[in-house]
């Protein structure tokens, strides 16, 4: 099975076959139907034919700039309430927390949501 790099500092967010969030960390296995990009794929290991795979938990400690601020949060209804509003927002609270964040361009703003506060990152 295919493993996330143990270099990666942040988290992936991926959906899994139910369409719910999963998080990733380094290290962690990718569960079996579950795509990721191949940048925070690990190499193959000689040694073995597949990677291991589980999802990650966020550490919600990590903490980013001193003199960085979160973003504003997005509406959740109405004008700016896409999914593509929450991931900008992810993307940048995530850079404000010190990590990075990989959100599928299929993630739901409700998959978005859940996977936010799964890593740590104010939704309300």
């Amino acid at each position: 099975m295919a493993k996330i790099r143990d270099d990666l500092d942040g988290v992936v967010v991926a959906v899994g076959e139910t369409g719910q969030p999963i998080i990733l960390r380094a290290g962690d296995t990718i569960p079996k139907g579950v795509e990721v990009g191949d940048h925070v794929r690990a190499a193959a290991h000689s040694d073995t034919t597949e990677s291991d795979n589980a999802p990650e938990e966020v550490a919600s400690d990590a903490t980013g700039s001193s003199d960085a601020t979160m973003p504003t949060l997005p509406p959740r209804g109405g004008a700016g309430s896409g999914a593509d509003a929450w991931r900008a927002y992810g993307a940048a609270a995530a850079k404000v927390k010190g990590f990075e964040i990989d959100i599928p361009a299929r993630a739901t703003k409700t998959d978005i949501i859940e996977a936010l506060k799964g890593a740590g990152i104010p939704v309300e």
